[in-house]
């Protein structure tokens, strides 16, 4: 499509099976970067209209998802990617789908309507900022300190 570009950031291993099929299929679409390892988060995120993570599998804590909260940058996922990540209402701050054709179906919606991407990033930010920002997080901690600890 016009105007649309796919970049794909994260460490991968170009022994690894999975790899090994994807990377052919990323190289034959033009409109598709492979990033690699990316240092500055912030400077990519700035580029980005969302965050795309069709991955289901997953490890350690869910910091890419915060981290494109507090940046105001929409998600769109898999259920399982998710799972466990507190306050997230698929459709309000979230967008989720699981099979790649209601991905790909997904991403052309938002193409087509951009204005959900910004209520979904306003949203997603207002999710950050109530629960996952540092001042909420270091609430919750003194609460829990208190509570359990008489700190």
């Amino acid at each position: 499509r016009q105007g649309f570009h796919l970049r794909i950031a994260g460490s991968y291993d170009r022994d690894n099976q999975r790899c090994r099929r994807l990377l052919p299929v990323i190289a034959s679409h033009p409109e598709a970067l492979l990033l690699g390892f990316v240092d500055d988060l912030a400077a990519e995120f700035a580029q980005c209209d969302a965050q795309i993570l069709a991955a289901g599998s997953k490890s350690g804590l869910q910091t890419r998802f915060i981290e494109a909260f507090a940046a105001g940058l929409p998600v769109l996922c898999v259920t399982s990617a998710a799972a466990g990540i507190e306050g997230v209402e698929p459709g309000r701050n979230m967008l989720v789908r699981d099979t790649p054709q209601d991905l790909a179906r997904e991403c052309r919606d938002l193409i087509a309507n951009p204005e959900r991407l910004a209520d979904i990033a306003a949203e997603a930010r207002a999710l950050y900022d109530r629960v996952h920002s540092r001042a909420a997080v270091a609430t919750r901690l003194q609460e829990f300190l208190a509570r359990y600890f008489s700190i």
